[in-house]
């Protein structure tokens, strides 16, 4: 049986991003490993409830996050990478050399098949992200759309620099609920941090603009 791995920057991105797919039970077989740390028990304690195995973050100190007022008014994102990865060279280029390293070795101890990670919508980190799992060129890889970034996005589309083209999609209204309920009873520790959230979306179902 094909093995896959989802790969979050965060803990609580696959939750909240991919928890509807989760819940129709297609990720068998999975492991999820998380980028940076903060809050491990969270993320331990929802992968053991809904079958994935934990794979203990990679401890990457997360990209200033100051640093998304500088991609703010890139429309299509083309330049996103480019931005930061001048903005952080020197620090950058140390980080990927890392951050690659670490996750090949989850990777090969494994023996994933498919490898499922963000599609890096506004956040740096994220972006990050995507970056480095598209290193791995001889596996599989999915992409999910970022919550709530993809809230803030106009259109269904994301273009990136290389020029290629990603669907970003946009859940349902009972989607998103799933995905709160869930956040709520895993994520108890970033309670606070689902109110911004939960706004962004009550917004985009009234037909409001979101504003980054």
């Amino acid at each position: 049986m094909k093995k896959t791995l989802l790969v979050e920057p965060h803990p609580d991105d696959i939750c909240l991003s991919l928890y509807h797919y989760i819940k129709l039970g297609i990720f068998k077989n999975s492991f999820l490993v998380t980028l940076s740390n903060p809050n491990r028990e969270d993320s331990f304690n929802f992968c053991k409830a809904v079958g994935i195995e934990f794979i203990y973050p990679l401890n990457i100190p997360d990209i200033d996050w100051s640093l998304r007022m500088k991609l703010r008014d890139i429309k299509d994102y083309k330049n996103s990478y480019n931005i930061f990865i001048n903005y952080y060279k020197d620090y950058i280029n140390r980080l990927k050399k890392v951050t690659y390293k670490k996750l090949k070795r989850v990777i090969n101890n494994l023996n994933i098949d498919n490898i499922i990670c963000p599609l890096g919508i506004l956040h740096p980190f994220h972006v990050f992200t995507r970056y480095i799992v598209e290193k791995f060129k001889d596996k599989h890889i999915y992409y999910y759309a970022d919550v709530p970034y993809q809230y803030r996005v106009y259109g269904n589309k994301i273009v990136e620099a290389s020029g290629k083209l990603y669907d970003c999609y946009k859940p349902t209204k009972k989607e998103v609920e799933s995905k709160i309920e869930a956040f709520l009873k895993y994520y108890k520790s970033q309670r606070n941090i689902l109110l911004n959230k939960w706004n962004e979306a009550s917004n985009l179902y009234k037909g409001e603009k979101i504003l980054v």
